[in-house]
């Protein structure tokens, strides 16, 4: 079956036992929570929005719809910039850093070393 604005589909048993490691369904696999996501998960077509009477969603899995850009400002980050792409994953981990308190429970990201004095 094709369904307007579906580009695929993916089973959580699929999510449950294979490990992606790039493009979509990664960011797919990473948003996904045995308790509470469905038994399928439809992924839109690059483009497609979904709105209805209270708004649009919080965004897709495509590369332009993920990029999130932040600002580290304060005691005990490195002054510069940078141009370089990080996961979104890695902010918690370095604002954790930057308390001194333990990282988020499930975790899976890195700190952003280059931001620390």
């Amino acid at each position: 079956l094709l369904f307007d604005g579906i580009y695929k589909t993916v089973t959580s048993k699929t999510l449950q036992t294979t490990q992606f490691t790039s493009g979509v369904l990664e960011k797919v696999q990473h948003s996904y929570n045995q308790k509470i996501s469905g038994d399928v998960i439809l992924i839109p077509t690059p483009g497609a929005i979904s709105r209805g009477k209270t708004g649009t969603t919080h965004g897709s899995a495509y590369s332009y719809d993920t990029h999130v850009p932040i600002i580290f400002f304060g005691a005990g980050i490195k002054n510069g910039f940078s141009h370089k792409d990080y996961n979104v994953r890695d902010i918690a981990p370095t604002l954790a850093t930057l308390l001194g308190v333990e990282f988020p429970n499930g975790n899976s990201g890195k700190v952003i070393e280059e931001v620390l004095e």
